[in-house]
């Protein structure tokens, strides 16, 4: 195979498994193999890569390449963008890039088993405190948390675990949420499970889903789409059979009116939440503040908008985070991918889906007409830094 050719795959193999979108990786890949002299198409989709190569005077070259298992690494991310950019730049030959990109691909993640915990943890108290919940039912979303950690891990090493990891999740979590209502009466233990799990709520998934699909990306908007669906529907259904499996065996106490708690409590929570997601999602150390602030402005944005309906928080909030990753992409030269990822898991509506789920039929309906018109919303708040202001070609 041409070495060029290897050289484009493989970036694209990484970039995808470490978590960049479809639409930006397919803008991406068309720069890099302009640099390098080819001309190629890519047909992409969260589950493979279809690459289609043509030199001058050869036939054409098709490659499927698997997505694979994939993780969140925005340090790997970071990395990869800025070899290409020495390789368009002329600062490292074709050869030396190879060679670090291979390297890279290697490289053991910067945050370990146990920071990434520690991530999990801080998540599920982060989102408990934006819910405004007890702190009581703080503390055990943080227990939940760790617990579903541990899970996911056994799942690196369990085939059927992997295989019905959200569901298996959220029945733990709901048995151990009811269990522990049961010694703390006045938990809620709903919103104490949902927290547990809030990592692997899909809300980023039903948002790039519907993007792909209104930009025409219809093969990958709508498996992205689906999927995320799917994915919520077993973390709901684990959940309830857990808390059903509880409450056959012993009543489940009601949870407690919750006090009042101060202001200042939901922007710790949104900054204690983007340190939890910095961490999972593997953020290069330096950049870690870039992904508080970029967390904290959309949640500011989130605060205003919400003043004039339910939508337009979504909308503002996304508006803030795309300039603001415009700037952080201009000022520091890295993806802007870094802390839009992290910061659009303030916006996503996944956790309302979820949400309304457990309000029977008529809280379905709403829950389900919110979070589409949110995860609109949020595109079109998006597409308008994105439309507007010029862009450079990254990860």
């Amino acid at each position: 195979m041409n070495k060029k050719f290897s050289f484009i795959i493989l970036v694209g193999t990484l970039a995808q498994r470490y978590g960049v979108s479809t639409l930006r990786l397919y803008s991406y890949l068309k720069k890099l193999s302009a640099t390098l002299g080819i001309e190629a198409e890519f047909l992409i989709t969260p589950s493979n890569i279809l690459y289609i190569f043509q030199q001058p005077g050869e036939s054409q070259f098709y490659h499927l390449q698997p997505a694979g298992a994939s993780s969140f690494e925005m340090d790997k991310i970071t990395q990869i963008g800025n070899l290409v950019s020495q390789l368009d730049a002329g600062s490292v030959d074709f050869d030396q890039a190879e060679f670090n990109l291979k390297a890279i691909e290697k490289k053991a993640p910067i945050f370990g088993v146990f920071p990434v915990g520690l991530g999990y943890v801080l998540s599920g108290m982060g989102f408990a405190l934006i819910l405004s919940i007890s702190w009581m039912d703080v503390g055990i979303s943080a227990v939940l948390s760790a617990v579903v950690y541990g899970l996911v891990l056994l799942s690196a090493r369990l085939n059927w675990l992997s295989q019905s990891l959200e569901f298996t999740s959220a029945l733990v979590a709901g048995i151990l949420a009811s269990v522990l209502a049961w010694v703390f009466p006045g938990s809620n233990t709903f919103f104490t499970t949902l927290c547990g799990v809030v990592v692997l709520i899909p809300g980023l998934g039903i948002t790039l889903g519907l993007g792909e699909l209104l930009t025409n990306r219809i093969s990958s908007g709508a498996q992205r789409f689906i999927s995320a669906i799917i994915v919520t529907l077993k973390l709901f259904l684990g959940a309830m059979l857990g808390t059903a499996l509880v409450g056959w065996v012993h009543t489940v106490p009601q949870a407690a009116e919750v006090a009042a708690k101060s202001m200042v409590w939901p922007w710790i929570a949104v900054a204690g939440l983007m340190l939890g997601l910095a961490m999972i999602f593997q953020v290069p150390r330096k950049d870690i503040i870039w992904t508080i602030a970029g967390g904290l402005l959309a949640f500011a944005g989130i605060a205003v908008g919400n003043q004039f309906g339910y939508w337009q928080g979504s909308f503002i909030g996304a508006i803030t985070l795309g300039t603001f990753g415009y700037l952080y992409n201009r000022i520091t030269l890295n993806p802007s991918s870094i802390v839009m990822l992290t910061g659009i898991m303030v916006l996503v509506p996944g956790a309302a889906t979820y949400i309304g789920l457990s309000t029977g039929p008529d809280g379905v309906s709403t829950a389900e007409w919110r979070a589409f018109v949110n995860a609109i919303a949020i595109i079109t708040g998006l597409i308008v830094p994105y439309s507007i202001l010029p862009r450079r070609f990254t990860l």
